[in-house]
């Protein structure tokens, strides 16, 4: 009985330790892939419970982040020349140094 607490306690143990590293790497993994991923923290869980409306207001943000330039609609006068023009409003981080 003791040798079955022991190996659950060192097994958990391991497990903690470990899964500081799996996350960096998992992580890691997914921005090879994805340069614009950003994992999960811990206040937007809190965020969720307590602020509910800041918490709103990042998925808010991350859905504007990763929505494509809207399509041209049918009629546009350069859809039936055969061009596409797709306007974007210029960065507001466009003139800073830092990047």
């Amino acid at each position: 009985m003791e040798l079955l607490l022991l190996l659950c306690v060192l097994g958990l143990t391991a497990a903690l330790l470990a899964w500081p590293v799996w996350f960096k790497l998992e992580t890691r993994a997914k921005r090879r892939k994805n340069p614009g991923y950003n994992p999960p923290n811990v206040m937007g869980i809190l965020d969720e419970l307590y602020q509910p409306s800041a918490h709103q207001a990042s998925q808010i943000q991350e859905v504007q982040r990763v929505l494509p330039a809207p399509a041209p609609l049918p009629g546009d006068k350069d859809l039936e020349r055969g061009r596409v023009t797709i306007d974007l409003a210029p960065s507001q981080n466009s003139g800073s140094a830092g990047r």
